[in-house]
């Protein structure tokens, strides 16, 4: 049983280590990695299972007709729909623990890398936009109302997956299936080993450290806006345009000031919630990988940074719950049309 995982920089790292698990390794002698192999083996798909039933009720909702006239909502939906992609891709690949080897086939598994690699990028950066409405919303709601539109939503959304589509297509030419041990492996190419790790060093840049530094002044900036507005007695939570604004631009400030909460929450979470693997790709990175730990005990460290990242992802639909009244009343009568249907 080949426990490949197919998130960028740690698949890169284990196959460079050499790891490959098997049954008989369940208990080869760290305490740490075989608490944290029991956690992939019966929380990981969980995670995965709950993030893609999640997720989808989450596009569903978003792309109902009261929801998508809100910018951030595209963003939203997008998020979803990528998020759904990323967990089913690592169901996939947990599927192995069941002796299932359908990522180890041609096409199969350079098509879940390519996915899993720009559903990685996706969920990132569309965070990053998210936070960068609700900073906008904070800080000067009348230039939100004008940046801040559906149509300039949708065009960035469909910029960001262009350039991942691009930017992520060397793992359709890095990776093939070889034989090992007499078994078929989805694994990189080991002439190009160079040209994936050159890769992974961009990846790592454009979706742990640009992202993280960027979330930062954003949610610095949006605290720091909220506690002024506390301390000079202003309204956090305004429902009033200003007087000269036009009844197009009015519907949309209401709508806008009515999100930040959301928007604000989505932001933290992702921040708390993916910091531990954004500060372990980055050890890893800058780490002689010669005088790494143990194998077992470093890819232990990745699965569990990494079951903590995947709890964002289960995260997200409970937020909706919380700070979204229109969130809940779409989901309520989307629910209320099913089980008539049935």
């Amino acid at each position: 049983m080949n426990m490949c995982n197919i998130e960028p920089l740690v698949k890169v790292l284990n196959n460079s280590l050499g790891i490959s698990h098997h049954n008989s390794h369940f208990y080869h002698g760290s305490p740490f990695y075989t608490v944290v192999f029991k956690m992939y083996l019966y929380i990981h798909p969980g995670l995965c299972i709950a993030g893609v039933l999640e997720n989808i009720a989450s596009v569903v909702v978003f792309c109902s007709k009261s929801l998508r006239r809100v910018s951030s909502n595209v963003y939203l939906a997008a998020l979803s729909a990528a998020s759904c992609l990323f967990c089913f891709g690592n169901f996939l690949v947990w599927l192995e623990t069941l002796n299932v080897g359908f990522i180890h086939q041609d096409i199969v598994c350079q098509a879940i890398i390519y996915t899993t690699y720009i559903c990685s990028f996706l969920t990132v950066w569309f965070v990053v936009c998210i936070t960068f409405e609700n900073f906008l919303i904070t800080v000067n709601i009348r230039c939100a109302v004008d940046v801040c539109t559906v149509t300039k939503a949708r065009a960035m959304v469909v910029i960001l997956t262009v350039f991942a589509f691009g930017l992520y297509s060397f793992s359709l030419w890095t990776t093939h299936v070889t034989t090992i041990g007499g078994s078929e492996h989805c694994t990189h190419e080991t002439e190009l080993e160079h040209v994936i790790h050159i890769f992974t060093f961009i990846d790592i840049i454009i979706t742990s450290i640009l992202p993280c530094m960027t979330m930062v002044v954003f949610l610095a900036a949006i605290n720091v806006k909220i506690i002024m507005k506390r301390i000079s007695r202003e309204p956090t939570d305004t429902h009033q345009a200003p007087r000269r604004a036009r009844r197009n631009s009015k519907r949309t400030y209401q709508m806008l000031t009515r999100i930040t909460k959301v928007l604000l929450a989505i932001g933290l979470t992702f921040t708390v919630f993916s910091f531990p693997t954004s500060i372990n790709k980055m050890r890893i990175l800058f780490s002689d990988q010669r005088r790494l730990r143990n194998p077992y005990v470093e890819w232990a460290i990745n699965q569990l940074c990494l079951l903590v990242y995947y709890c964002s992802f289960c995260a997200y639909f409970f937020i909706y719950i919380k700070f979204s009244a229109n969130y809940k009343k779409v989901l309520v009568s989307k629910m209320h049309f099913i089980v008539k249907s049935i």
